[in-house]
């Protein structure tokens, strides 16, 4: 989800952020995306807006700031990723 947004420079809405995962993942729920979104939001890493009664995400972090970050990958289970460059 992270690389998608990333690689947009734009508000994507949370129905075209869903078809880019379900493309790996085809079994994600709706409920999950949203979720993980509104973690994310919570986080500062990302930026969340309201357009026409719909959310829209966009990444909100510099990646030359980032040195630790937290992911969840599988339930229960935790990983710290480094970005240092």
């Amino acid at each position: 989800m992270l690389n998608f947004l990333i690689s947009q420079d734009r508000y994507i809405p949370v129905k075209d952020i869903l078809y880019s995962i379900q493309q790996v993942l085809p079994n994600v729920s709706h409920d999950t995306i949203y979720r993980n979104l509104y973690l994310l939001a919570n986080e500062k890493l990302l930026e969340m807006t309201n357009l026409h009664g719909k959310r829209y995400f966009r990444f909100a972090c510099n990646l030359m700031e980032i040195t630790n970050i937290l992911f969840v990958t599988y339930v229960g289970v935790q990983k710290h990723l480094n970005f240092i460059r």
